[in-house]
């Protein structure tokens, strides 16, 4: 999947008449297998533009693509199919059910694709908890789990659905040493296996593990990094 934002703007108002602007004429192309991390200071909008490229939030002005196609042209009911077909998410706070099992908080994207029938399930979540190294957790409490055990079934429900493109927000943020190496480790090899992986993180030592850096300014734009 090709992704290509071309002179994109998001504003809105703060509540107070005041217009706030994250995103100021951005031109951002990503192609199919690449690895992106994108790094900036916190607020400003790192985290909107994932969700912009996830199809979760709209754009205020410019041109937003996916495969040539423009995305004002798609309906609601389309937005939300690209969603969960293209695009896993993993965010800072994992984003688990905390009172339901591992293969519960696993089959989550799946309940949304209405040509995945239920008898299905297991094997998919089996593959998609091996590939994160969890197969044995799988009617465990995420509860029971550690922070980087529950980032990991966090990458497992993002991948259960074999989707183009995985966007990371922070994934590593609330993370030790050991466990951020695991979970870049894991999007590392997911990146080898063909998928596009984009994450956002403040850690520069993360980024500068990935093929190409951008930066975000003050002003609202993003940049290539110079690395």
């Amino acid at each position: 999947m090709i992704i290509e934002l071309k002179g994109v703007k998001k504003e809105y108002s703060d509540g107070k008449n005041k217009k706030i602007t994250p995103l100021n004429n951005v031109n951002f192309r990503v192609n199919k297998g690449d690895f992106i991390a994108i790094t900036g200071p916190s607020g400003i909008g790192k985290s909107t533009l994932l969700n912009i490229i996830g199809c979760i939030d709209k754009i205020t002005s410019g041109q937003y693509f996916l495969n040539s196609i423009n995305t004002d042209d798609y309906t609601e009911r389309e937005k939300s199919h690209v969603r969960n077909k293209y695009f896993g998410y993993v965010l800072q706070n994992n984003g688990l059910i905390p009172y339901r099992n591992v293969y519960d908080n696993v089959s989550v994207p799946l309940m949304f694709d209405k040509k995945i029938r239920k008898c299905e399930y297991k094997e998919k979540i089996e593959k998609a908890l091996e590939d994160v190294n969890m197969a044995d957790y799988m009617h465990r409490n995420v509860n029971e789990l550690s922070g980087g055990e529950k980032q990991r079934i966090s990458i497992a429900r993002a991948i259960v659905n074999d989707p183009e493109v995985i966007l990371a927000d922070e994934p590593t943020g609330a993370l030790d040493v050991d466990n951020k190496d695991i979970i870049v480790e894991q999007l590392c090899k997911l990146n080898e296996r063909g998928k596009t992986v984009i994450i956002v993180t403040h850690d520069l030592d993360i980024a500068g593990r990935v093929g190409v850096q951008y930066v975000f300014n003050h002003a609202g734009q993003l940049l290539q990094a110079d690395v």
